[in-house]
């Protein structure tokens, strides 16, 4: 841990030296030290059973935006609080995020064979063996959030606590489930949006905010923040579904000739789906600027993920 201390203290003199406003830089450079602590804990995995560990390995080191970490790291940075736990913290939201992608990749779920340009667990390790890494995965999550280092006991066991709620039947699970049905609705693709996407969002940003001490007025804002960041992000993705050119992963799955459309493809049609999509990504910016700190930097990276008009289906 000796160079991620390091590379935290260099990273915070260079936050402090440029006031915060060099985003692009900022996410770069957080994204660095995500994927190289990533790296360190990833050997771990084949500890005891060589294939399993390979096969988490290379879900979690095939190329991503670790987009929730790096949100993780710039809110944290602008609270005040930039360590190796924020760090850890973030490796842990990440390693649930590819654990959901791996289940959310199988046969009995989507049935995707691309993901990250790459083919899916399943495919490229059989399907037992992806149920049995996302499941890995999320145990190590858990593990490492439990020893966050410099963190007080209590606040690793909160950290736990709201990470688990939302992986489970109100957070990921649930929202899965919802996703796997059809009679959908704007209302209940909402609500679809919320558990499969917000939460993990919401957890990510609720374990800044213990890490940093916040407030429940603060916490509140954040999950606010989060909730029409899951939506927005939910939104874009069910549109890039239609897309598919450059997304890395198989395309149309939410959209295609095999069975009814998913998502909010399903409730509004690709024309509505767009007018959602600008309606929910103008509401998230009135969220950002509702926070009590400056968040503008953070505000632009989430800009660069999520433009404020999504490009036409090809």
């Amino acid at each position: 841990m000796s160079q991620m201390n390091d590379f935290i203290n260099i990273r915070s003199h260079e936050l402090q030296q440029n006031g915060l406003t060099d985003w692009t830089s900022e996410a770069r450079s957080w994204r660095h030290a995500i994927d190289a602590r990533l790296a360190e804990l990833c050997p771990a995995f084949s500890c005891r059973v060589p294939a399993l560990g390979r096969a988490m390995t290379d879900a979690v080191t095939a190329p991503g935006k670790r987009f929730r970490g790096v949100l993780m790291a710039m809110l944290s940075a602008r609270l005040g609080v930039t360590s190796p736990a924020l760090i850890d913290a973030a490796c842990a939201v990440e390693l649930i995020h590819t654990a959901s992608l791996v289940i959310d990749d199988l046969p009995a779920m989507d049935g995707a064979v691309l993901r990250r340009a790459q083919p899916t667990t399943h495919v490229a390790h059989g399907e037992a063996r992806a149920i049995l890494a996302g499941i890995a995965l999320m145990s190590e999550a858990f593990r490492i959030l439990s020893a966050l280092p410099g963190v007080y006991g209590a606040t690793r066991a909160e950290a736990v606590a709201v990470l688990a709620e939302a992986v489970g039947p109100a957070g990921l699970c649930g929202g899965q489930d919802l996703d796997l049905h059809d009679g959908k609705s704007l209302a209940s693709v909402t609500t679809e949006q919320d558990l499969k996407t917000g939460q993990l969002f919401d957890a990510a940003f609720r374990i800044v905010a213990l890490i940093n001490g916040c407030d429940e007025g603060q916490i509140a804002q954040l999950s606010v923040l989060s909730r029409g960041l899951g939506r927005a992000f939910q939104s874009y993705d069910d549109l890039l579904d239609v897309i598919g050119a450059g997304t890395g992963k198989t395309a149309r799955r939410d959209r295609g000739a095999s069975g009814p459309d998913k998502g909010l493809l399903a409730a509004t049609g690709v024309e509505g789906a767009v007018h959602h999509y600008r309606a929910v990504r103008m509401a998230l910016q009135t969220d950002f600027l509702s926070l009590w700190f400056d968040a503008q930097g953070v505000r632009d990276y989430v800009g660069a993920i999520l433009p404020d008009d999504p490009p036409g289906p090809g």
